[in-house]
């Protein structure tokens, strides 16, 4: 049966695996980022997601149609065109295949779609995360009327290939207490944004540069562009940030990502 696993502690992974797994299980997990010692002696076979990289290493063939293979941390999917990951998605087929994550939302889109489309790619209505990204996108510009993260469809459409632990995702409050910037430090940063876009050849440099400008501006700024590290705290939030662009953007993203994980974990626990 396939299955997406959201977690957040190694005993309800280890009690969900053990419910699905059958004898001849594969996990393919990241020697850096998994800890899979409570749950190695499920496996039939362990394969680092480091040492995964010439297929006709591994006679899957054989067996493969009574296998199933467990994908570990699937957020950790750093490169969309990864061979390793389109093999599992793509090419190699399984009797079934569950995917363990500990983050149930997010924000970037093809992340998000990968979840699932390792066992079906139209389960999310796209067969392509670019796909599902440019509806996302044509959403946000207000190109088109659907989108794709709209949570009564996408609980709709995951349900019932979803298990997960918990139905409250960040447990606390968020306060946001914002500086204006001067004038003068107005025209700096956009001083600095200009030179950016221009030499740039990327966004992702451009807006690390200009939260580094932002932070400067005050000794207590702590709105960080890795959203990811939200998903970390355990009690009440209090985000000091300025009125330039870069962290009005980033408290968006921030907010989205919070109001978002917290509706569809609730949603989907039900």
């Amino acid at each position: 049966m396939n299955k997406v696993i959201f977690y957040r502690t190694n005993e309800y992974l280890k009690k969900s695996l053990c419910n699905l797994i059958s004898d001849k299980s594969v996990l393919f997990y990241s020697k850096k980022k998994s800890d899979i010692k409570d749950i190695k002696h499920l496996f039939y076979s362990c394969i680092s997601y480091e040492d995964f990289k010439d297929i006709n290493d591994y006679d899957f063939d054989k067996d493969i149609c009574y296998m199933t293979f467990v994908i570990l941390d699937s957020e950790n999917i750093t490169i969309r065109h990864d061979k390793r990951f389109l093999l599992l998605q793509r090419t190699l087929r399984p009797k079934s295949k569950i995917i363990c994550s500990k983050f149930p939302y997010i924000i970037n889109a093809w992340k998000f779609y990968y979840h699932y489309s390792f066992f079906d790619k139209s389960l999310l209505k796209y067969h392509h995360s670019y796909a599902f990204e440019q509806a996302k996108y044509n959403y946000d510009e207000g190109i088109s009327n659907y989108d794709p993260y709209n949570i009564l469809d996408l609980t709709c459409r995951t349900k019932d290939f979803t298990m997960i632990e918990y139905n409250k995702v960040f447990d606390f409050n968020i306060n946001y207490i914002q500086y204006n910037v001067t004038n003068p430090e107005l025209k700096e940063y956009e001083r600095i944004r200009d030179c950016l876009f221009n030499s740039e050849k990327t966004i992702k440099p451009v807006l690390k540069k200009l939260q580094e400008y932002s932070s400067s501006l005050i000794p207590n700024h702590n709105l960080n562009l890795d959203l990811n590290l939200m998903y970390k705290n355990k009690s009440n939030l209090i985000i000091y940030h300025t009125d330039l662009n870069i962290d009005l953007y980033l408290k968006n993203q921030m907010s989205y990502l919070f109001n978002h994980s917290n509706e569809l974990s609730e949603v989907l626990s039900k």
